[in-house]
C-alpha cells in the first residue's frame, strides 16, 4: 500500500495545462497574442482543487495507517506524532498507571477520528492547511518548509481572487507560462516535502527510517 502518487497529480495538472494554457503559451510571444483570461482563471481554480484534494488524500491515507497501528503494543513509542495531532485537534490522550490499554486505545482512536474530521472540513491550500495535514502525516512542525507554506498561501489567495470575482477584474492574472511555472514549482516543492513518506521502509528487524533527521522504527511507515 502506498500513499497517493504525486505523479498522478502531475498528470492531471498536465491535462489541465494542455486544455487551458498550452495553446496560449505556444503563441505567447506573437505580436498579435491576446491573453484568454477565462482560461487562465479556469486553470488556476482547477489546479488548486487538484492540489487540495491530493494533500487531503495523503493525510487521510496516513491517518488510516495510524488507525491500524493503534492496537499495537507500545503504540505511543511507535508513532510519537500522535501527540502533536492531539494538540491540533484539541483531544487528550489517556494516561493511567497501571496502563489501561482499552482507555488508551479509545483515546487514540478519538484523536484520529477528530483529525479525519479536520481533513474533511479543510478548505483551500494555505500554510495552516499544510501545517495540519503535514502533522497528520507524521511530520513535526519544525520540519515543514516555510517557503512551501508561503507559496501555498499565495496560491490559495490567487485562487480566491478568481473564485470570488469576475476574472476580468482580477489583477493577479499572470501570463500563461507564468501560471504554469508557478504550479509546477508548487508540485516540485510538495514532492520534495513528501519524499520521506514515499521512501521504502526497512524490512529487517531493528532497522528504521529517517524522517528529516528523526529516526523511527520500521513499523511507523
Amino acid at each position: 500500500m502506498s500513499i497517493p502518487s504525486i505523479s498522478g497529480l502531475r498528470a492531471r495538472i498536465a491535462e489541465l495545462s494542455a486544455r487551458y494554457l498550452d495553446p496560449q503559451i505556444a503563441s505567447e510571444l506573437d505580436s498579435a497574442f491576446e491573453i484568454q483570461i477565462d482560461d487562465i482563471a479556469a486553470f488556476r481554480l482547477l489546479a488548486h482543487a487538484e492540489i487540495e484534494a491530493f494533500m487531503e488524500a495523503v493525510a487521510i491515507d496516513r491517518l488510516k495507517r495510524l488507525r491500524k497501528l493503534v492496537a499495537a503494543k507500545n503504540a505511543l513509542e511507535k508513532f510519537p506524532w500522535i501527540y502533536p495531532i492531539a494538540a491540533i485537534v484539541g483531544k487528550e490522550i489517556a494516561f493511567d498507571c497501571p496502563l489501561d490499554a482499552r482507555r488508551l486505545e479509545s483515546s487514540l482512536l478519538s484523536v484520529i477520528d477528530e483529525a479525519e474530521k479536520v481533513v474533511s472540513a479543510n478548505n483551500g491550500v494555505k500554510s495552516a492547511s499544510l501545517l495540519k495535514l503535514s502533522v497528520f502525516c507524521g511530520f513535526f512542525v519544525d520540519q515543514i518548509d516555510s517557503t512551501l507554506a508561503a507559496d501555498l498561501s499565495a496560491f490559495g489567495k490567487e485562487r480566491g481572487d478568481v473564485a470570488h470575482s469576475s476574472a476580468r477584474r482580477v489583477r493577479s492574472i499572470n501570463s500563461p507560462s507564468t501560471e504554469k511555472a508557478n504550479v509546477e514549482r508548487l508540485l516540485n516543492a510538495l514532492d520534495l516535502h513528501l519524499k520521506p513518506l514515499t521512501a521504502r521502509s526497512a524490512r529487517s528487524r531493528g532497522c528504521g527510517f529517517s524522517l528529516r533527521g528523526r529516526r523511527y522504527k520500521a513499523s511507523n511507515v
